[in-house]
């Protein structure tokens, strides 16, 4: 199947997003983001057992072969001409090859790596990376480290041997047990056996610290919650107020007692009295109680636009409550969910009582059984969808249906701006990620067989 449009249904606002479907051709197959086309708007690459199969935002579908024996491979601009190549190291062979017809493969040197002693199919690594003003090729040999220009002159070279400069770093730490019955002491004897593990970290210079991957954010296993009762409140799970600004403020977190059904919130602020040499202590604000359980990401939401984190919780009703929502449930195989979207006010120095805004919406009984996901509100995204300052929300509405949320200054509709109807199940989300640096986040959603790429509607990718 090529890359196709599929329908979706919008209020009369328009759609959020426009959907492009692309074959994995591998249940097994890495799906990540590069540039391949000569213009600034980052593509989709699945990697399979074939090579790579890539979708340009304007030129279509490809499929560009590996060379038998490739270990690692990047997505790069290798030889400075403003087109991205693939660039992959075959053996001891650095080389490049086109990512389009017609595929002009050369060597550009030969030089023994470590990824030369790996066996197994390919996989991405960043190869390529900038230095004094051009592209250089980030090489881990066995004794050095060295960064290399395309034509194989060494620019810098670094000892990463045993003997070269090196940080300890302790692994683990120290374990104890005990041998019964003994093994080397004699019979009757305590033995015990101590260990612990080390490795090493060569020194570095700083012209070679990791850099940032492309523009995508990564989607990290969330932390777990805790009972108020269960550790002391400075253990408490916590996030920064501002996120990404300098914040002595701290947001802590837990569910309440006993029934772990709402979520307490205190502040921890790091504060200075009697000017700005006296020791700085921290002040804690009294306990809040909010009705739910909080749902955290990487950011916190912003619904206002304000630069402070809000919270976003989600609560169910109780099936002995109504024997109306028992009969549905049994019906549909659904059940009520109810999102809370609560500002922070600056002013007060609280998160406000009364919710924002209340989204209802339904999510199917095995949802709520599916413990590792944290809550039946599943596949959800909070990011800006339009560039308008925003936290907007999206998350599956059942298993192969996509709602959209669009946040404005009132806040959240009770019903979604936008529904995507899928052909399969939504099994996870892939990537979140602005496409095209115009501050308006896309969704990768991932099926079995196929993944759906949710562009924001000003950027429909053409179909070949």
């Amino acid at each position: 199947m090529v890359a196709a449009l599929i329908l979706t249904m919008a209020l009369a606002a328009g759609p959020v997003f426009q959907v492009q479907t692309l074959d994995l051709e591998n249940a097994q197959a890495h799906v990540f983001l590069a540039r391949g086309d000569a213009d600034n708007i980052a593509d989709v690459f699945i990697l399979n057992p074939k090579g790579l199969r890539w979708y340009g935002s304007q030129s279509g579908a490809h499929q560009t072969p590996f060379v038998s024996g490739t270990n690692v491979f990047d997505i790069a601009d290798v030889d400075g001409d403003g087109q991205n190549e693939l660039v992959f190291i075959a053996g001891d062979r650095i080389m490049r090859s086109n990512l389009t017809e017609p595929f002009e493969v050369k060597v550009l040197f030969r030089f023994h790596t470590q990824f030369a002693e790996v066996t197994g199919p390919a996989r991405p690594h960043v190869l390529v990376v900038p230095y004094k003003g051009s592209p250089a090729l980030a090489l881990p040999g066995l004794d050095t480290f060295e960064l290399r220009r395309a034509d194989g002159s060494v620019v810098l070279s670094q000892p990463v041997h045993a003997g070269a400069p090196h940080r300890v770093q302790f692994r683990k730490p120290f374990t104890i047990w005990t041998i019964d019955p003994p093994q080397v002491a004699p019979p009757g004897s305590i033995e015990r056996y101590v260990s612990h593990v080390v490795d090493y970290e060569p020194q570095l210079p700083k012209q070679l610290a990791p850099l940032l991957p492309l523009a995508s954010r990564a989607l990290t296993e969330k932390p777990r919650l805790v009972s108020a009762g269960e550790l002391h409140y400075a253990n408490w799970p916590s996030f920064p107020l501002k996120a990404g600004a300098e914040t002595s403020v701290r947001v802590l977190y837990a569910l309440s007692e006993p029934d772990e059904e709402d979520t307490v919130i205190r502040l921890d602020q790091r504060v200075q009295e009697n000017g700005d040499r006296a020791p700085s202590h921290n002040k804690v604000s009294p306990e809040r109680l909010y009705p739910g359980k909080i749902i955290t990401g990487s950011p916190m939401p912003d619904f206002n636009g304000d630069g402070y984190a809000d919270l976003l919780l989600w609560k169910t009703p109780d099936p002995l409550n109504g024997w109306s929502l028992v009969s549905r449930a049994i019906s549909t195989r659904t059940w009520p969910v109810r999102l809370m979207a609560h500002l922070f006010s600056p002013e007060k120095m609280r998160y406000e009582p009364r919710p924002l805004s209340v989204i209802e919406t339904h999510a199917p009984l095995s949802w709520f059984v599916q413990t590792e996901r944290g809550s039946p509100v599943h596949n959800l995204v909070m990011a800006d969808f339009n560039a308008d300052g925003r936290t907007d929300l999206a998350f599956s509405t059942s298993e192969s249906t996509y709602g959209v949320w669009l946040a404005t200054k009132d806040g959240f509709t009770r019903r979604p701006t936008q529904v995507v109807t899928l052909s399969e199940p939504v099994e996870s989300v892939a990537l979140v990620t602005d496409l095209d640096g115009s501050g308006a986040a896309a969704v990768g959603l991932r099926g079995h067989d196929q993944v759906f790429l949710l562009r924001p509607a000003g950027a429909a990718p053409k179909t070949p």
